[in-house]
């Protein structure tokens, strides 16, 4: 008979899947707009700079970022009922509005190139900003998380501001300022997933991860083996209190004998009862007196 070997079956997280699938899409998207653009110089003004020339690379950029933005708030609306169990309704409504919030942006960003609005375009962008920050402030009213994400999720925080500063006092170009900002929220995206997952109760042993149990042949030999062995139960014997107890050997055991004509260990006369409460030392004397009294005392045979 094959055996039965224990498996962890993965759980299935859609809302993982998705963020997973979002980040990846839009990366693979800049990065075959980049090789592919005919202006070398975008880096020096923006990434929506490759998505102004009506071509191959423009149409790649903006497509990745449109289908980006759509999967984005597909992700908010499964991650509702994850963030359920780890943060409060207040918090988790803050934070899923601020993720369909990035989403939606993002959309108006690839969906209305420079071309077409650039005010309209800056002001989606601007609100893709300000998105990614609500996104970090709502993050930090979860539950139950470690102390390593919520300092990551401030770090975050400092430096998306920071870089908001230096790109108004034209420090940092856009392109370096949106490469910032979309490299931190790619990371950080993942780690939130790992932790509404950890924290989230099973209730749904089936496809939550739990471990099933399936045979794996060729292993008929070694199931014997593997059983758990057997261990006998112990019992606890609760002895009355009160009780002077002598370990018993031959010498207690015939002083007991002698004493009261029992099997049962008791405290021999020249045993020292000294720690043994007062009821059992008096005890003990008036037993040995009384055995001494019994032996010397005359038999009915020696009687007149």
């Amino acid at each position: 008979m094959p055996r039965r070997s224990v498996v962890a079956v993965a759980p299935i997280n859609l809302s993982q899947r998705i963020s997973t699938l979002a980040i990846a899409i839009l990366v693979a998207g800049v990065a075959l707009a980049i090789l592919t653009t005919r202006d070398h110089l975008w880096w020096q003004l923006h990434f929506s700079q490759l998505g102004t020339f009506g071509d191959f690379s423009s149409s790649s950029f903006n497509g990745a970022v449109i289908i980006a933005g759509a999967l984005l708030v597909l992700y908010a609306v499964f991650l509702a009922a994850d963030l359920a169990h780890v943060m409060t309704i207040r918090a988790s409504r803050g934070l899923r509005w601020a993720i369909a919030s990035a989403g939606l942006h993002l959309t108006v960003v690839g969906l209305i190139p420079i071309p077409v609005s650039m005010d309209m375009h800056d002001r989606a962008a601007a609100g893709l900003a300000l998105s990614f920050l609500a996104m970090f402030a709502f993050a930090l009213g979860l539950r139950k998380v470690s102390l390593r994400f919520r300092l990551g999720t401030a770090i975050g925080v400092l430096i998306i501001a920071s870089g908001m500063v230096l790109l108004i006092l034209q420090v940092i170009t856009l392109a370096a300022y949106e490469a910032m900002a979309f490299g931190i929220v790619g990371i950080w995206l993942p780690a939130l997933n790992r932790v509404v997952r950890g924290w989230m109760p099973h209730t749904n042993r089936s496809a939550a991860g739990h471990r099933t149990a399936r045979a794996v042949p060729g292993d008929e030999a070694d199931e014997p083996s593997r059983r758990a062995p057997h261990r006998p139960i112990r019992r606890r014997v609760r002895r009355p209190r009160n009780r002077a107890y002598l370990p018993n050997t031959p010498r207690t055991i015939s002083a007991a004998r002698s004493t009261q004509g029992s099997t049962r260990p008791t405290a021999p006369a020249h045993a020292t009862l000294s720690g043994a409460p007062r009821r059992t030392r008096a005890r003990a004397a008036g037993m040995t007196t009384a055995g001494r009294d019994r032996s010397h005392r005359p038999s009915a045979s020696r009687r007149p």
